[in-house]
């Protein structure tokens, strides 16, 4: 759902440097802020109030493209979600003005388990022409954007806090291994279910 980004080391973000130039501010001097724009915080709490429910329809519009097969994946998973109980929003001013890379923390509380398992996301946010937000998920992001993505995504705050998530997800896990055994089950099952559904859904072209 989100705009990815594959952690590079950091030798090759340096190289991307040359590349990430900005209208505000470099790369090297942004500030890694939490909670810091209400209108950011009030994106992502709308996201994953949506991504809970199931509300494709909400997601397609603070997004810059979602997929027929993603509309059915965000349904599908909000057959697990009891709610997220924790959204804070880490951010770094983006590439180009309005824009915002967001590192979102959450906890998702299942249905009917007590878990409440930490994740990390990284986001693009950008400002329409009417001054809305939305969260850039197109894969296609100009060069010097996705450089400058990568860049700030390898400075010490942020490999800083990405390392406490992931430890605090390994402690989980290891506390009990129900859980593992249940993410993994999850996962299989939804894939599963969007699959079936994609065929169901090509079936009459064929038939035809």
């Amino acid at each position: 759902l989100a705009f990815s980004l594959r952690r590079q080391t950091r030798e090759k973000a340096q190289e991307a440097a040359s590349l990430a130039e900005t209208e505000e501010t470099p790369a090297e001097e942004v500030e890694l802020e939490l909670n810091a724009y209400e209108d950011v915080d009030a994106l992502f709490q709308n996201y994953y109030r949506a991504v809970a429910e199931g509300d494709a329809d909400t997601i397609q519009s603070i997004s810059s493209a979602l997929s027929d097969e993603e509309k059915i994946r965000i349904r599908e998973l909000a057959n697990y979600i009891d709610s997220y109980t924790t959204v804070d929003v880490y951010t770094k001013k983006g590439p180009v003005d309005n824009s915002y890379v967001a590192y979102v923390y959450t906890k998702l509380k299942l249905k009917d388990h007590e878990w409440e398992i930490p994740g990390l996301q990284t986001m693009y946010v950008c400002t329409r022409d009417d001054g809305t937000l939305y969260i850039n998920n197109d894969e296609t992001q100009p060069k010097t954007v996705s450089e400058y993505i990568q860049l700030v995504s390898v400075q010490d705050d942020v490999v800083d806090l990405n390392n406490k998530v992931v430890v605090a997800y390994n402690d989980l896990l290891a506390e009990d291994e129900n859980l593992s055994e249940f993410l993994a089950y999850m996962k299989e099952k939804i894939n599963e279910d969007v699959g079936e559904i994609l065929a169901q859904a090509d079936q009459p072209e064929q038939t035809e």
